[in-house]
């Protein structure tokens, strides 16, 4: 094929992509990780601090407003400022995943053509825009795009520092920031590898060692705050507990761990199972001698290994087997091992361009996979959108019967705390962020108004079953169908 074919194709296939992510957004709803990290940005607009504000996930009895090590603090910080004001609602998440989605391609554009060229550029991003693990990722607005742009930040600006080493104050500075964005990176871990990279880069240049160690103080300096503030709330550095649940998991049941590695290892490798066999010749020209090979190297390969770990400690703590999350903590792998890829390619053989063709309709195929999953789904709930659908159906009850603040939700212990946000937000978008909106267990309040329950569990007295609407129940006769059921006390009867 000829070049202006090639580059006619791309052009296509990223046009394509753009028209199938604004489709796919549409019936999608923010996941449950989104709306715990929204609940973040709320507590700290409310408090100046990443609180949430019915206490820490994991702590049933502890209704208080509590600071949160759930997930680090740079989405959520994003969120607060897109949204301006505390009286927000889910929409948010909406528009800013939308926006994140489409700068996280514009930055891969821009990027990869300044260090590898037009045609580079053009590949990967079509690659990325169509690829169905990144758009499904994207429509739940959970946090990978943002860490997807930090970290391509911190690869442009580390390729630049061969001729600007300066570039590596700033290099150190967006790493920080990706430490920052999500919790899959463990931070002894990081720092360990950091300084390998820092003494491999400078061993060949001297002139290097200053910039170099300006990076890494900028990088220390960026995740050191947060980590203080853990380890004095929470006693450790971590951004997350999740890091400290996937030792323990490992170390209390070990063969389940293993077993958990092998079935997460599949659905984790199909995210990059595409670029890995088809461009395994030029994967296998990297030299770990080379700084730039070796931290491609390990942002590809490490963190997959470190990812995989980390969904496996869901398995074993979890006791279930959720592909599509440990697809999502693979993503970080992606980009880096294209960006090795176009390191050693060779784009003036027709060999290159063939398996970059099968690359992108492999790519455009699975977009429209997950375009059709949408399009067949749009009237049905998708994963935890029966949570939202019953917030939404607790307000209109509350409309119905004329329940205006102050009023109480009240939740059976069965019903996990996280449940609660989507019904704050639902509620706070009818009614305003106001204090006269109060969630909790029965036992902590008074005679609720609403009050949420699981099928089969005994009620108190004073509370008559509020009849569903069967569109909500008849589309999805799974056990998340059957999870909330909505009780009005009999006052309002």
């Amino acid at each position: 094929m000829k070049t202006g074919s090639f580059r006619l194709l791309l052009i296509i296939a990223i046009i394509i992509g753009v028209v199938i992510r604004l489709l796919v957004i549409i019936p999608y709803q923010p996941e449950h990780g989104a709306v715990l990290q929204a609940a973040m940005a709320k507590g700290f607009m409310k408090t100046g601090e990443f609180t949430m504000q019915y206490g820490l996930i994991f702590e049933f009895e502890n209704l208080n407003p509590a600071p949160s090590q759930h997930f680090p603090p740079f989405y959520p910080y994003l969120i607060a400022i897109h949204a301006g004001t505390p009286d927000f609602n889910l929409d948010i998440l909406k528009s800013l995943s939308l926006r994140l989605a489409f700068i996280t391609t514009l930055f891969i554009f821009l990027l990869t053509r300044k260090s590898f060229g037009y045609i580079s550029a053009l590949f990967t991003t079509s690659v990325w825009i169509l690829h169905a693990a990144m758009i499904d990722n994207a429509s739940k607005c959970l946090s990978e795009n943002l860490q997807i742009i930090t970290i391509i930040s911190f690869l442009s600006l580390f390729f630049q520092s061969r001729e600007k080493p300066w570039m590596l104050l700033p290099a150190g500075f967006a790493l920080g920031l990706a430490y920052l964005t999500k919790s899959t990176l463990p931070f002894f871990g990081t720092i360990f590898v950091i300084l390998i990279a820092v003494i491999v880069l400078c061993g060949s240049n001297t002139k290097l060692i200053p910039w170099a160690t300006a990076g890494f103080v900028a990088f220390v300096a960026v995740i050191l705050p947060w980590g203080f503030r853990n380890y004095t709330l929470f006693g450790t550095f971590d951004t997350s507990p999740y890091i400290d649940s996937t030792i323990n998991a490992f170390l209390s049941h070990p063969l389940y761990f293993f077993t958990g590695l092998a079935k997460n290892a599949l659905p984790m490798f199909s995210v990059i199972a595409v670029p890995f066999f088809l461009f395994f010749s030029e994967i296998r020209k990297a030299r770990i001698s080379d700084p730039g090979d070796f931290l491609l190297l390990f942002f590809s390969m490490g963190v997959f290994i470190l990812s995989l770990f980390y969904a496996t400690s869901f398995y074993v703590s979890e006791g279930a087997f959720l592909p599509v999350n440990s697809m999502r903590y693979s993503l970080l792998t992606f980009v880096p091992l294209i960006w090795l890829i176009l390191k050693h390619i060779d784009w003036d053989t027709q060999s290159a361009k063939l398996r970059a063709q099968v690359a992108v309709y492999i790519a455009l195929c699975s977009a429209i996979s997950i375009l059709f999953i949408a399009v067949i789904q749009i009237d049905k709930p998708l994963i935890n959108e029966m949570d939202i659908a019953l917030s939404k159906k607790t307000v209109s009850v509350l409309n119905e019967k004329e329940i205006t603040p102050p009023f109480k939700v009240g939740f059976i212990k069965e019903i996990n705390k996280n449940d609660f946000y989507y019904y704050l937000f639902a509620l706070e978008k009818e009614f305003g962020a106001i204090s006269d909106i109060q969630l909790g267990y029965i036992d902590n309040l008074e005679s609720p108004e609403i009050l949420i329950s699981s099928p089969g569990v005994k009620i108190p007295n004073g509370y008559h079953r509020y009849k569903i609407v069967d569109e909500i129940i008849k589309p999805h006769k799974t056990w998340e169908s059957q999870e909330h059921v909505i009780y009005l006390r009999n006052d309002y009867r």
